[in-house]
C-alpha cells in the first residue's frame, strides 16, 4: 500500500500553489513528519512560513477555503493520528483556534462545496501500511466554525480517494478499499443526498484529483501512472504521468503530490514516496492533452495537504 498523488488547481493570475506538512518516506521505512511550507508559482518554489506542528499524511485534495489553506488531522508519527487537528494558514501565519472534528481520519478526500469544507472517507487505523482496513465511507462538513459530521454516507468505505467539486456536485472517486484492493467507485453529493454516478474505467487503488482548466475532473493512480479525465457523463482514458511511485511485492509509494491548474491551463502534480520509502522532488504537467516533466520541488514530501492562493 503506498499515498495518492493530487493535483492543484489555480485559475488566477498571480496565485500560488501552497503545500504544507507531509512525511519523508513511507510503509516499514523511516518515516519523519514535518511543518514546513513550500509556494509554487508556476515557475519556482519558494519556502512559506512554517507550522508550528509536525503532521504527515493529511487530507487529499485542494483544501482552498475562505481564502485560506487548512490543514486537517494527520499523523503525528509513523501511526498515530490523535489527536485530532485542525490549522489555516494565509500565507503569512498559521491559526489554530477553530474547533477539530469529533473523530480524526487520514487520508481521505477534500474539496470546497457550498460554502463548507467537504472531507470525504480516509481512515482511523495507526497502522500505515494497512489503514484500509479501517476505512470510512463517511462525510463531514466544516463551515469554517463548526463541524458537522456525518452528514452523508457513500457506497464504499476507502481512503485515498480523489475529490473535487464540479458540475453543483462534490464527488469523491476511486481510491482503496477496505479488502486491500482498488476501487473504481465515483460517489457525488449535492448538499442533501449521496448518490453513486458512472464509474473508472477500472479499479484505480490509489488516485487523486482536480478540475482540468477544461472542466474536466482529471484523475492519476500514484502506483501506475494512469490517468482519466470526467467530462460529466463518462471517463476520458488519457496518458500516463511521467513520474508515479513503483508498485511491486516489496513496498510502493507515492504520496500526496498536489495539483495547480496554472493561469495558463497547465494541471501539475509533485511529490510522493518511491519503491524504497524515499520522498521525490518531481513533477509531472499536463497540457489538456498529454503529460510532461515539470519543475521539481526543493522539498522532497509525501502526503502534505495543498491549495491554492491569491
Amino acid at each position: 500500500m503506498s499515498f495518492p498523488f493530487s493535483f492543484w488547481k489555480n485559475n488566477q493570475s498571480g496565485g500560488f500553489f501552497v503545500r504544507s506538512h507531509g512525511q519523508t518516506g513511507f510503509g516499514t521505512g523511516t518515516i519523519t513528519v514535518f511543518s514546513s511550507v513550500e509556494e509554487f508559482n508556476g515557475t519556482s518554489w519558494a519556502s512559506g512560513t512554517s507550522d508550528s506542528t509536525d503532521k504527515g499524511e493529511l487530507q487529499l485534495g485542494d483544501t482552498t477555503f475562505s481564502s485560506k489553506h487548512w490543514a486537517i488531522d494527520g499523523r503525528s508519527g509513523a501511526g498515530a493520528i490523535s489527536p485530532n487537528y485542525i490549522a489555516s494558514y494565509n500565507r503569512t501565519s498559521w491559526d489554530n483556534s477553530q474547533p477539530v472534528r469529533t473523530t480524526g481520519r487520514v487520508a481521505g478526500g477534500i474539496a470546497a462545496y457550498s460554502g463548507s469544507l467537504l472531507v470525504a472517507k480516509g481512515t482511523t487505523s495507526t497502522n500505515i501500511s494497512v489503514g484500509y482496513v479501517s476505512s470510512s465511507a463517511s462525510l463531514d462538513a466544516f463551515n469554517g466554525s463548526s463541524w458537522s459530521n456525518g452528514i452523508a454516507t457513500f457506497g464504499s468505505a476507502t481512503m485515498e480517494a480523489s475529490s473535487a467539486t464540479t458540475n453543483s456536485l462534490f464527488r469523491v472517486v476511486g481510491g482503496i478499499g477496505i479488502t486491500g484492493f482498488g476501487d473504481n467507485e465515483h460517489d457525488t453529493w449535492n448538499g442533501s443526498s449521496a448518490s453513486t454516478s458512472t464509474i473508472l474505467p477500472s479499479s484505480v487503488p490509489m488516485s487523486v484529483g482536480q478540475i482540468e482548466s477544461g472542466g474536466r475532473f482529471l484523475v492519476a493512480s500514484y502506483n501506475s501512472g494512469a490517468s482519466y479525465a470526467y467530462n460529466g457523463s463518462s471517463w476520458d482514458t488519457l496518458g500516463t504521468t511521467p513520474s508515479y511511485a513503483i508498485s511491486n511485492s516489496a513496498a510502493t509509494g507515492s504520496g500526496c503530490a498536489n495539483g495547480f491548474n496554472s493561469a495558463s491551463g497547465l494541471n501539475y502534480v509533485n511529490g510522493g514516496s518511491s519503491s524504497s520509502s524515499a520522498s521525490l522532488t518531481s513533477s509531472s504537467v499536463f497540457n489538456g492533452t498529454s503529460w510532461s516533466s515539470g519543475t521539481a520541488s526543493s522539498e522532497a514530501r509525501a502526503g502534505a495537504t495543498g491549495s491554492v492562493l491569491a
